[in-house]
């Protein structure tokens, strides 16, 4: 009889697994319910690796391990025993031992039949190729996802994208807009399925730019590492460097390497992308981008097929920084003075309000001067063509210098704290 006193449910074996993990394995059912009962976590996984790297680990003899393994968890494994269990859920173990009553009870208890253990493998590898255990995961793992699509939408819904990315960008209003509204529109179907979202960020180095990229991956991912992918494009500048980016092609030196766009895209397609710096790629980087912006698929150096129509590629540019900030301190010049002049008509203005005036780039500049500039550069218009939203971002204004210098000494305030 399981008591609660003094007791910790979810404890762990000192070799990593815990109590609902064998009561998976070895197929008790009556063990699996109460423990669930009892508060065990079902989404918990196994630290348990194999006999050679739990050794290591532990600093014990493999046969030691091995011996433990089998007289304390299960000896049902003895063909797997360099195979990894790392991140093994107690869904993991029902499965493999086609317990169909347990995989029951760890779905109605909440486990995540999505779970992908470390070495990357969900559950359903392990099921039957026909059975009733694979048509129950089947369908658990569609609603699974059904369910959280829906607490995200709620969420988001919340806590809407631009409130997320001021809380973390000083200044860049206009910027923040412009990419939040693109990305609302691309969720709710109002653009092109077939072709990802495209940005050009254009402004000066240190003004948010790469920050913005890091911003929108965080909200859209929950801070999933694999889901950012930056690439410095200044080391794509030599033509033969494309084999960097998509992977070498048969018969090369590094052809089982895969390339470094590639091969992360396999991993997250709907990832967000940041070319950073993009003008100083060669163009035969650029015509590789060009297929990847104008049909949401990538081939690499083994001829796979990567689709990624739901990804997010967001280019970073100098080009033309200096204009666009010639451009704004103009603009803010003018709206301070109309500012003031109202101000001084205004009888009844007590002075409380602090200037504040949204600076807006113009149509007429960013047709005659940015874009001619970026035509100039890259060299061709259907790369131009490609991209959704040139957003532009502003020198900061004096107000806002003031707020960044306030939180880098908040910062430090707290470091030394």
């Amino acid at each position: 009889m399981i008591t609660t006193e003094k007791f910790d449910v979810n404890m762990r074996h000192p070799l990593g697994w815990t109590l609902l993990h064998v009561a998976a394995i070895n197929g008790k059912n009556n063990n699996v319910k109460a423990l669930l009962e009892l508060g065990a976590d079902p989404n918990l996984g196994d630290e348990y690796i194999n006999m050679y790297r739990t050794s290591q680990q532990k600093h014990m003899h493999a046969l030691e391990v091995l011996t433990r393994r089998e007289d304390e968890f299960s000896n049902q494994l003895n063909n797997r025993s360099s195979a990894s269990f790392e991140g093994f859920t107690a869904l993991h173990y029902a499965v493999l031992v086609d317990d169909y009553k347990s995989v029951q009870l760890l779905l109605a208890a909440g486990c995540n039949p999505n779970t992908k253990s470390r070495s990357g493998h969900a559950a359903l590898e392990f099921a039957a190729d026909a059975g009733p255990v694979r048509e129950m995961l089947n369908k658990a793992m569609a609603e699974y996802e059904e369910i959280q699509m829906q607490k995200e939408r709620e969420e988001r819904r919340l806590f809407p994208i631009e409130q997320r990315l001021k809380q973390h960008i000083v200044g860049q209003e206009g910027a923040i807009t412009i990419v939040s509204a693109a990305i609302r529109r691309k969720e709710n179907g109002w653009a092109d399925d077939e072709h990802p979202l495209v940005f050009l960020f254009l402004g000066s180095s240190g003004i948010g730019k790469t920050e913005l990229a890091k911003q929108v991956a965080s909200y859209i991912h929950k801070n999933k590492a694999d889901c950012f992918i930056r690439l410095d494009m200044s080391e794509y500048q030599e033509k033969h460097e494309v084999a960097k980016l998509i992977g070498s092609p048969p018969g090369y030196v590094g052809h089982d390497d895969g390339g470094q766009l590639t091969k992360r895209l396999k991993k997250c397609p709907n990832a967000v992308v940041l070319f950073d710096e993009v003008d100083k790629a060669h163009p035969d980087v650029l015509t590789v981008l060009l297929q990847l912006f104008d049909e949401g698929r990538l081939t690499d150096g083994k001829g796979n097929t990567i689709q990624c129509k739901d990804a997010i590629f967001v280019m970073t540019s100098n080009l033309a920084s200096d204009e666009i900030a010639e451009h704004a301190l103009q603009l803010r010049a003018e709206a301070k003075k109309i500012s003031a002049h109202n101000v001084s008509s205004d009888a009844d203005y007590d002075g409380t309000d602090a200037f504040k005036q949204d600076v807006t780039i113009s149509r007429n500049f960013k047709d005659n001067v940015v874009r001619p500039i970026l035509k100039r550069h890259f060299g061709r218009d259907e790369f131009l063509g490609r991209i959704n939203e040139m957003v532009y971002f502003l020198p900061f204004s004096r107000s806002e210098l003031m707020k960044l210098v306030s939180r880098e000494l908040h910062y430090w305030a707290e470091k030394v704290s």
